[in-house]
């Protein structure tokens, strides 16, 4: 299930600029423009929309109240990726529960 969202268009194109980002593949002027730490939380909240809100409430939820769940990593941005695919994966599942 984690395969088919990764192919979701609006999640490829989102990871692979988030992808980038970390591995300063950009370059300038984009590259100045998207080292803002806002600009890679919006791509993670992108990608946790895909199936909707319910991906950006889990998204906060386990990132304020759950840290301790997705710790992957000293490395933050890589947490964050991971919280953001767990996200998603949770919206999904929530709509094919309805």
């Amino acid at each position: 299930m984690l395969k088919k969202i990764i192919q979701q268009p609006q999640v490829e194109e989102n990871l692979l600029v988030c992808f980038a980002l970390e591995n300063s593949t950009l370059s300038e002027p984009l590259a100045t423009i998207y080292q803002s730490e806002n600009v890679t939380n919006s791509l993670l909240l992108q990608i946790a929309a895909t199936f909707g809100t319910i991906g950006i409430s889990n998204y906060f939820e386990i990132k304020l109240n759950h840290p301790e769940l997705i710790h992957l990593s000293n490395n933050p941005k890589i947490t964050d990726l991971a919280l953001s695919l767990a996200a998603t994966l949770s919206g999904e599942l929530a709509q094919m529960d309805s």
